[in-house]
């Protein structure tokens, strides 16, 4: 097992946030997604910035926000699991152009169309080309019942009178052994449906 360390919000919590959480490895930082949503950043291209890693929610992945509508911002999509290191080179890549398209703003981009120069229209089109030809993130992360299959439930020290905060517990000290990258909030439910199942047979 690679050394994990493994950062979360909060001393002492009973059950497990559904938000990114990161694990410094060999010196990298590592974002993990939960599977109900995937991790995003966002371009504001009249301010020339771009935001801190967020988790957007499935129900959301195919909507837009109004800005984005507009023109005004454009959302990267980054998957379930990206590394510190290939965002900063992604970052490094598009922000000449973001600062371009920041300059060519003509007008517009609140509560109606974003106006670029030729410029400034060209500079976001080169950025719409190296978000989509970076190979950053990966869409998936490793499957928690796949993971559990490996163990025996009475080794791991579940019953069917386990508690939510024991299996948060659990959840939060396997979640840094499995082979690939999974976050925790996906393992404590997962041992949720191995509990019911227990609970099922006593009955």
């Amino acid at each position: 097992m690679v050394d994990r360390e493994i950062h979360t919000k909060g001393e002492e919590r009973m059950e497990i946030s559904a938000n990114i959480y990161s694990i410094y490895e060999r010196g990298r930082s590592i974002m993990v997604a939960p599977s109900i949503g995937i991790i995003a950043m966002k371009i504001d291209l009249i301010n020339g910035s771009v935001s801190e890693p967020y988790l957007i929610y499935e129900p959301d992945i195919c909507g837009h926000t109004w800005r984005e509508y507009w023109g005004s911002e454009i959302r990267i999509d980054l998957g379930r699991c990206v590394c510190g290191a290939e965002i900063e080179e992604l970052i490094g890549k598009i922000m000449p152009k973001i600062g371009l398209a920041k300059a060519a703003h003509l007008c517009g981009g609140g509560d109606e169309q974003a106006v670029f120069s030729f410029e400034g229209n060209n500079a976001i089109q080169t950025i719409h080309q190296i978000v989509e030809t970076s190979k950053v993130g990966l869409k998936e992360t490793y499957p928690p019942c796949e993971f559990l299959s490996s163990f025996e439930l009475s080794e791991l020290g579940i019953s069917s009178n386990s508690s939510n905060g024991e299996l948060t517990e659990l959840a939060d000290q396997l979640a840094g052994f499995a082979p690939e990258y999974m976050h925790p909030w996906d393992l404590y439910h997962e041992l949720i449906n191995c509990r019911s199942a227990m609970i099922r047979e006593v009955v």
